[in-house]
């Protein structure tokens, strides 16, 4: 016979201490390459996922090669829509977003020449694009940047003056104080693509841009990478260093600096933070601070003017790739990306690489870690959250064990909506009221609830897949078709949060 122990002692960490499981995912694609790089929210409360695609199935064709992948979601992460775009050659799209018209604008690189990008014969080689869609997804134009060889466009914003910025990369040959390495390039235009200015900022050698924000006084923070000390550049350490600088709404430089050690470091993300600090993260090979090896995560805070406040590396004695940063509603960090390490900062059983994900507290301690995936490749390129608080992960999957199970093809495209389970009580009125002793263990596995109010509960294994999910409009909850083994159950009472472990023997 199997019993049931309510443990309520064996809580998941501290009071207050948030664990993140996976409520729901889903794993969209082809049978061939598919990854997801960002989610949006629609108006209905659906999500767009823009990513990659070089597959074909009965209802997406494609283009070329790889192709601008475009995909729908309902809120139970069913597909209900997907669309290609692009050439004969690769496309990848960096970012979009979308107007108060319903809109949308993408940004990214291209190698097309044709298809649903202006063949210009002068050009022949890697360009940056900007296209913009009608709210049904058809496009309304597409324009290329591009100079003499590889350029593209890495991120883009909406101004508070109802214009878009872009930032990437491109070579300036016209100009005769500049070299014919590639610079950080910048371009301000609106919404029907009419260039209001354009600006090359760097240094003598191959430089170029990642990330921008607009700040709270009006201007623009910047990032990228540099690789020299001239120009707009004040200094240089070794090989790629982060450049971080805030320019002005007409493209003119205000301050910048400048963070690297003894090898290379590339900046993935960039955000402002509730105190009006700055926050970046890069992945960081320099051997310096707690670097723990191979490639890390690297934090830096910075006060309004660049000048740092704090940082911290994470990561194991492996490769780490930082993609992107949330900031929660108390102050805490979120940061998502990929792992290969399997010690330092990374618990995890998996033998490839990984979708990590890092909860950061204000003084830059680890509050939580976790490694999901499976024994394949599987990594996040970002993490979102909608309107409703709901937070999602998104990347791509290789992996059918683990985390994941049913999956086809080659990489899938990969979402996770995210279950944040406080431990602990919220309420000091309500933990009077309310009581795990209320939940009884019975011999005939099952719990008993008693409640004045109905309970929400979740239960899930111990690698964080959810198992049971309803509400307590009854008075016993049969588990006797679980296995033998460990289980996680978080309740909710109004306001308070039991996350317990229930053993069944």
């Amino acid at each position: 016979m199997k019993y049931i122990f309510f443990l309520s002692s064996l809580l998941l960490g501290l009071p207050g201490m948030a664990q993140y499981t996976i409520s729901d995912q889903a794993t969209p694609g082809t049978t061939g390459d598919e990854r997801i790089y960002q989610l949006l929210e629609k108006a209905n409360g659906n999500l767009l996922g823009i990513g990659a695609s070089n597959g074909i199935d009965s209802v997406l064709a494609n283009n070329g090669q790889y192709d601008i992948w475009l995909s729908e979601y309902d809120q139970e992460l069913n597909l209900v829509g997907q669309k290609n775009y692009g050439g004969p050659g690769n496309d990848e799209a960096k970012k979009i977003l979308q107007d108060e018209a319903g809109n949308f604008f993408i940004c990214g690189l291209t190698d097309s020449l044709g298809g649903d990008f202006p063949i210009d014969d002068s050009i022949k080689k890697q360009q940056g694009f900007l296209m913009k869609l009608d709210p049904n997804g058809e496009i309304l134009f597409s324009k290329t940047f591009g100079w003499k060889e590889d350029d593209g466009i890495e991120d883009m914003i909406f101004t508070s003056d109802g214009n878009i910025v872009l930032i990437g990369y491109a070579e300036e040959w016209t100009n005769e104080n500049m070299s014919d390495n590639t610079d950080i390039y910048l371009a301000k235009m609106d919404l029907n693509c009419n260039v209001i200015w354009e600006k090359f900022l760097g240094s003598s050698d191959d430089d170029e841009g990642k990330n921008l924000i607009e700040l709270d006084n009006g201007n623009l923070a910047i990032c990228g990478f540099i690789r020299a000390a001239d120009g707009d550049v004040g200094e240089h350490f070794s090989a790629k260093d982060i450049w971080l600088a805030e320019i002005d709404q007409a493209g003119n430089l205000v301050w910048e600096n400048s963070f690297g050690g003894n090898k290379s470091e590339v900046p993935a993300d960039l955000i402002q933070l509730q105190n009006q600090n700055l926050l970046l993260v890069a992945e960081s090979f320099s051997e310096m601070g707690n670097y723990h090896g191979g490639g890390d995560f690297w934090l830096i805070e910075t006060d309004s003017n660049g000048q740092p406040v704090q940082d911290k590396f994470y990561g194991g004695t492996s490769f780490e790739s930082p993609k992107q940063l949330l900031e929660k509603e108390e102050g805490k960090i979120l940061i998502a990306g990929e792992t290969f390490s399997i010690d330092g900062d990374v618990q995890t059983s998996f033998n490839s690489i990984n979708g990590w994900l890092l909860e950061i507290e204000t003084d830059f301690e680890i509050g939580f870690s976790r490694v999901f995936g499976g024994n394949q490749f599987d990594g996040f390129f970002g993490i979102f959250e909608n309107s409703n608080g709901e937070m999602f992960l998104n990347g791509f999957t290789d992996s059918s064990d683990g985390d994941l199970a049913n999956k086809h093809g080659n990489h899938q495209g990969w979402i996770i909506k995210l279950n944040e389970v406080i431990s602990g009580i919220e309420d000091n009125d309500l933990e009077n009221k309310y009581s795990v002793d209320q939940f009884y263990h019975q011999e005939n596995n099952q719990i008993t609830f008693k409640s004045e109010t109905a309970i929400n509960y979740c239960i899930y294994n111990t690698n964080g897949q959810e198992l049971l999910k309803g509400k307590s409009d009854f008075d016993v909850l049969d588990l006797s078709h679980l296995n033998h083994g460990v289980y996680l159950m978080r309740m909710q009472i109004e306001k308070i949060f039991f996350t317990s472990k229930i053993l069944i023997k």
